[in-house]
């Protein structure tokens, strides 16, 4: 609940404890890798790249020691994410790759897909980025995982900016209308609104970016991110004093 909050150090507090309850060392088990995995993810998300290493370094070593097949989709993904966010799409994608070839639910395997294509998109391969976008949304509709339509709505809408379709906002949208009737997690209606705001403004339209923008910052101070409010909120100065836009 609070990752989906994007509330990272109480996050963190509740998989330490975690941790405490079930002892950092002895015989593996498939809880303490799946611990390390998600203190990875917290410092990855905090941007502590060195630290998210170590802790999934920890998470395959016990998965490997406990020989879990199961770990291979998650942790292989866990590698891909930390190479995105070090600005290796190349590198990422074979992670990925790598991933999709591992056993996992449905929920893990649309995670991935969704993360390919971000990889692609990075790379600059809009049409494959959005080949693998619609396999994650065609699963997420079969399986009912409503939850990660967003995120791959966020996707395919970055795919028809790049590739010059005009239906880039209907993704967002979408996307946005969702998390109101499904009550999803408001750290991606901020992620959302945010890339909505980056997208008008390069389109010119100054006010209602600023007006999502402001938005996606009143819902980050909300979720207890107020650096992340603050660097957007900064963003929106910068632009009023240079008369353009970001």
């Amino acid at each position: 609940v609070a990752v989906d909050r994007g509330r990272w150090d109480e996050a963190e507090s509740w998989y330490r404890e975690a941790l405490r309850a079930i002892g950092e060392a002895g015989e593996p088990t498939r809880e303490r890798w799946q611990i390390f995995q998600n203190l990875s993810i917290v410092e990855r998300r905090r941007g502590r790249l060195d630290e998210a290493e170590r802790w999934l370094l920890r998470a395959r070593a016990e998965a490997e020691a406990l020989d879990d097949p199961a770990a291979v989709l998650d942790i292989e993904n866990g590698f891909g994410q930390l190479r995105m966010a070090s600005g290796d799409p190349r590198a990422a994608e074979l992670h990925f790759r790598a991933a999709l070839e591992g056993n996992g639910v449905p929920l893990s395997r649309i995670g991935v897909l969704a993360n390919l294509g971000d990889a692609l998109l990075a790379a600059g391969r809009a049409l494959e980025a959005g080949e693998a976008a619609r396999q994650a949304e065609a699963a997420a509709l079969a399986h009912g995982v409503t939850a990660r339509l967003p995120e791959i709505f966020r996707i395919l809408a970055r795919v028809a900016e790049m590739r010059g379709e005009p239906d880039a906002f209907v993704f967002l949208e979408r996307a946005l209308e969702l998390v109101r009737t499904e009550a999803l997690p408001r750290y991606g209606q901020a992620e959302t609104l945010e890339l909505y705001g980056e997208m008008r403004a390069r389109e010119g339209e100054t006010e209602m970016a600023a007006e999502a923008i402001r938005e996606a910052a009143i819902i980050y101070d909300e979720l207890g991110m107020e650096e992340r409010a603050a660097a957007l909120r900064a963003g929106l100065r910068s632009d009023r004093e240079t008369g353009g836009t970001s």
